[in-house]
């Protein structure tokens, strides 16, 4: 969506689980960085991320196919059952 609202990005992967003790933003030359909500938690704890008037947080939305929810839900039904029925039903 930001893409297509005409944003240019210049990405910078970070490993997943990165924990923001160093600070990756130090030598970047940019007017905004653009991080997750999931990011920003873990900014705060770094003194120079927190400070960093740079970094905007956005908000992720995500879309969850109904066919997954229900796949899910069956599932979860088809273990329930199984429970309760005891060791011999499985």
């Amino acid at each position: 969506v930001l893409r297509t609202s005409g944003l240019v990005i210049d990405e910078l992967p970070l490993a997943d689980h990165f924990d923001f003790v160093a600070n990756p933003f130090s030598g970047l030359a940019a007017d905004r960085i653009l991080i997750t909500e999931k990011d920003a938690v873990k900014c705060v704890a770094n003194p120079a991320l927190a400070g960093d008037a740079r970094i905007w947080v956005v908000p992720l939305a995500t879309e969850i196919d109904p066919r997954l929810v229900d796949a899910v839900v069956m599932r979860l039904l088809d273990t329930s059952r199984r429970t309760a029925l005891g060791p011999s039903a499985a």
